[in-house]
C-alpha cells in the first residue's frame, strides 16, 4: 500500500474497490512495471482480484501488458499525465517556475527541481537538468518521503511552509 493510499484509507475518503484499483496503478507505476504476482502481493490482494482490476485498467488504456505479462503505463495514462502537466494550476506554476529553474541550473551547474507537497510525500513536478556529464535525471513524477529526503525535509521544517504557500 502506498503513502497516498494510506492517507485516503485513514480518512475513509476512497471506496475500497476504487482504492484497490488506484493502489495497483500506483504499484505498477512506482515499480516501473511489474507482473501480476508482484502487483497482487504488493497490494495485498488475491491474484484473481488483482487481475480483474489490472485488466480493467488495461482495457481503458491506463496500463498495457507486454508478452511476458509485465504491466506498465499505457497510452491513456501518458496522455492524461501530459495534459495535467501542461494545464491547470500545477501547469501554470511549472510554466512560471521553469525559467527560474533553468537560470538556477545554468548559474550553479547543477540540476534544479520544483517539488510540491502531495499528501504525505513530496512530488517532483519540474526540473532543469545540468549540462554536466554526471548528473541526476528523470525525477519528474517521482515521489519521495517527507522524512529522509532533502526535498521532503524542506517541507517538514517548522516555520517555512507559510513562505512557500504564499508565493
Amino acid at each position: 500500500m502506498t503513502e497516498l493510499s494510506k492517507l485516503g484509507e485513514q480518512n475513509d475518503l476512497v471506496p475500497r474497490s476504487i482504492g484497490r484499483v488506484l493502489d495497483l496503478l500506483e504499484i505498477v507505476l512506482e515499480a516501473g512495471g511489474c507482473n501480476l504476482a508482484s502487483a497482487a502481493t504488493a497490494a495485498d490482494l488475491t491474484p484473481t482480484t488483482a487481475l480483474r482490476h489490472l485488466r480493467a485498467l488495461e482495457a481503458r488504456g491506463y496500463l498495457e501488458r507486454d508478452g511476458s505479462g509485465t504491466f506498465s503505463a499505457g497510452p491513456t495514462l501518458l496522455r492524461i499525465s501530459a495534459t495535467l502537466h501542461e494545464a491547470g494550476p500545477l501547469g501554470r506554476v511549472v510554466t512560471v517556475a521553469q525559467p527560474h529553474l533553468d537560470a538556477l541550473a545554468l548559474a550553479t551547474g547543477e540540476s534544479s527541481y520544483l517539488v510540491v507537497l502531495d499528501g504525505r510525500v513530496a512530488t517532483y513536478v519540474a526540473c532543469a537538468e545540468s549540462s554536466r556529464a554526471i548528473r541526476h535525471v528523470g525525477w519528474v513524477g517521482q515521489n519521495v518521503p517527507l522524512k529522509g529526503s532533502a526535498a521532503g525535509e524542506a517541507f517538514a521544517k517548522p516555520g517555512t511552509m507559510a513562505t512557500r504557500t504564499g508565493a
